[in-house]
């Protein structure tokens, strides 16, 4: 299902444009499953409805190629916690999708959960009191010391979703170091990731975060347009392989 310079410990991520391809986003509804047109109709129509569209087209048809299976026989179960993964694709993929602005990314990993998560600028002039709120105290003193609010909070989000969890049981796991990391309490302990920050256009922050404490390795591709990431042109997707 993998081209063969593929291991458990490689992960890709895909940016993806989350602009309106020159025929419309009609041309990608069809590629939704029934609960993600549902989800789309409920976004009042503009520019929230085109980027859900658009993001998560991409995210179904990007799996569809490392599957090896048309983007419709891409099916969705939820873990109790709401985590989506792939039903009935012996072999499939752990996979996840963020969206922030006009980007999405999309990770794809082999063996073990991942977690991706853009963050755009923060919310100016309250970093510091949002921190103090709902940060632990260290990440508190650093966000007022100037560390980078929108950093600290895409590796909260990327952890919470390589386990499934959500993102108010992340809030006081200390983020502010790299590498391997294990929550000692809280609706987390136990848990281990490792986690890294990684490249992404500006004005953008993004972090991965994979199950387990071992290194990871990244292969970031170019931005793709949405006709590109939907599948009408994608010379360099992984494919499977028979």
């Amino acid at each position: 299902m993998y081209d063969e310079g593929d291991n458990g410990d490689t992960v890709d991520l895909w940016y993806v444009p989350l602009v309106s391809p020159p025929d419309g986003t009609g041309s990608l509804t069809h590629l939704l499953d029934s609960r993600e047109r549902a989800e789309c109709e409920r976004i009042p129509p503009g520019i929230g409805r085109l980027r859900y569209t658009v993001s998560h087209a991409a995210y179904r048809t990007t799996l569809a190629r490392y599957c090896d299976v048309p983007p419709h026989a891409i099916r969705w179960r939820r873990t109790a916690r709401g985590k989506p993964f792939l039903d009935r694709l012996p072999g499939a993929p752990h996979s996840s999708l963020s969206h922030a602005g006009d980007l999405a990314a999309i990770a794809v990993s082999r063996r073990r959960g991942v977690g991706v998560d853009l963050a755009g600028p923060g919310p100016r002039g309250r970093e510091a009191a949002l921190a103090a709120r709902f940060f632990t105290p260290e990440e508190a003193g650093a966000i007022a010391a100037g560390e980078s609010f929108p950093r600290l909070w895409a590796r909260k989000e990327a952890c919470v979703k390589a386990v499934g969890a959500t993102f108010v049981d992340g809030l006081r796991l200390s983020v502010l170091r790299q590498g391997a990391l294990r929550c000692e309490d809280g609706p987390l302990r136990g848990q281990r990731w490792w986690l890294s920050d990684v490249s992404a256009p500006a004005p953008y922050r993004a972090a991965l975060a994979l199950r387990g404490d071992t290194p990871f390795t990244v292969r970031v591709h170019g931005r793709r347009g949405a006709d590109d990431a939907c599948g009408r042109s994608s010379p360099d997707a992984p494919r499977g392989h028979s």
